[in-house]
């Protein structure tokens, strides 16, 4: 299940050298995407903020929805249940990109903000379908 997936996920994010596991990462954060949606798999990252690794994570979860949306336009479109700063609720493509400025307030990591930059650049192209 996917709270199998995000326990065992957090387990490895908490090393020190998580950056290892960015492979890892991706894949199962896209299994996540899979079983449960992209807002399941965007509030888990938020959820996990406070874990040594959260940039690599959130680099792994943004190339995992880039990857999965190029090919299933759905995933970004039907986004739904993404929980915001504030209490908000938001869904779709802006919903995504919402959640994506959250989650990359302070980008010091290069392999996330490149990863933001494509998922942004997706979003938007989708929106304007």
């Amino acid at each position: 299940t996917h709270r199998q997936l995000e326990s065992s996920t957090k387990h490895f994010c908490g090393f020190v050298d998580a950056y290892r596991f960015a492979e890892l990462f991706e894949n199962t954060l896209a299994c996540i995407v899979l079983l449960n949606g992209a807002g399941r798999m965007l509030n888990f990252l938020k959820e996990s903020a406070d874990l040594q690794g959260h940039a690599t994570l959130c680099a792994a979860g943004m190339k995992a929805l880039f990857e999965l949306g190029s090919s299933r336009s759905s995933v970004l479109s039907e986004a739904n249940g993404i929980l915001l700063d504030g209490g908000i609720v938001a869904q779709g493509c802006q919903g995504v990109q919402a959640a994506l400025r959250q989650l990359v307030r302070h980008p010091g990591d290069e392999a996330l903000k490149q990863a933001a930059v494509l998922l942004d650049g997706l979003c938007d192209a989708l929106s304007r379908q």
